[in-house]
């Protein structure tokens, strides 16, 4: 008989409720003036305390990143031309759609190396990542 070893990992709890976190968006002690994003996977999840209307006025779907945006990221955080830009784009055209925030991810873990980004875009499109 041999003996299994079992390791629970602890899941994350956060320090702050949720009485204080609406206290804090607009609370006595609120600061006026201010614009807050929120951003989440599912909205479906949220307390509707949190997303009452006068907390959060606009709503906006981001969805996942279109060609256009996908170049001008490119362009924006390796400069560069067009053309590469271009093929980066592209690389994506067939692949699973992708957002904004997993192409940030990709361009910060190649800072510096645009072919490299390049590379990973087409591994993406071929479902190798």
């Amino acid at each position: 008989m041999s003996a299994v070893t079992i390791r629970v990992i602890p899941r994350f709890q956060s320090s702050i409720t949720l009485s204080g976190f609406l206290n804090a968006l607009d609370g006595v002690v609120a600061s006026e003036e201010r614009i807050i994003f929120m951003t989440t996977n599912h909205p479906e999840r949220l307390d509707p305390a949190l997303i009452r209307p006068g907390r959060v006025d606009v709503k906006e779907y981001l969805g996942y990143a279109s060609s256009y945006q996908m170049k001008e990221m490119f362009l924006r955080f390796y400069g560069g031309s067009e053309d590469t830009a271009e093929k980066f784009a592209d690389a994506f055209s067939l692949g699973p759609p992708v957002s904004t925030a997993f192409l940030q991810g990709l361009f910060i873990s190649n800072k510096a190396q645009p072919e490299k980004a390049l590379e990973e875009a087409k591994a993406v499109k071929s479902h190798k990542i």
